[in-house]
Formats: C-alpha cells, sequence, structure tokens
C-alpha cells in the first residue's frame, strides 16, 4: 500500500475530525429508536430524517477513515519529495 505524506497536523485534524463522527452515532442510533416509537414508520418523517443522516455520516466516517489510513505523517511541512514547498524544479 502507498503511503501519502501528510503534515503532524493534518494527520492530528483528521484523527479529531474521525473521533468526533463517531461520537455521533449513538445519537443518531437514539432519534431512530426514538422515531420507531412513535408508530407507523412507513410514513414517519421523523424516522426518515434520522436514517438519511445515519446513512450520511457513516459514509463519512468511511471516507474518513480512509482518508486516515495509508497516511505517513512528515514534519515540517515536508512533502513527498522531502522538500518544503512541494516538488523540485
Amino acid at each position: 500500500m502507498q503511503s501519502n505524506p501528510i503534515s503532524v497536523e493534518g494527520f492530528n485534524k483528521l484523527k479529531r475530525e474521525l473521533e468526533e463522527l463517531k461520537k455521533e452515532r449513538p445519537e443518531v442510533i437514539q432519534a431512530i429508536k426514538d422515531a420507531r416509537e412513535e408508530g407507523d414508520i412507513r410514513e414517519n418523517a421523523g424516522y426518515e430524517a434520522a436514517k438519511e443522516r445515519q446513512g450520511m455520516l457513516e459514509a463519512r466516517i468511511r471516507a474518513g477513515g480512509g482518508r486516515y489510513s495509508g497516511k505517513r505523517r512528515v514534519r515540517g511541512g515536508q512533502g513527498a519529495t522531502g522538500h518544503a514547498g512541494g516538488p523540485n524544479p
């Protein structure tokens, strides 16, 4: 697997974003449970909204996990060439 360079700050930002998204899961699950308790889910807008929110959240978690994995942290803003500022001329 090819690793992509990322600054320590960028890596930590991705990690925090992924952790925040995962913290939302219980809230979304509770919203789905609450909507189910309201009755017939076929005509329940709250249930549909909660399921849609769950789908979008899970997609963001998968995408974030994909961006987070395969990253190689570099210090000092060095890019893939090892030089700050990008590729060699």
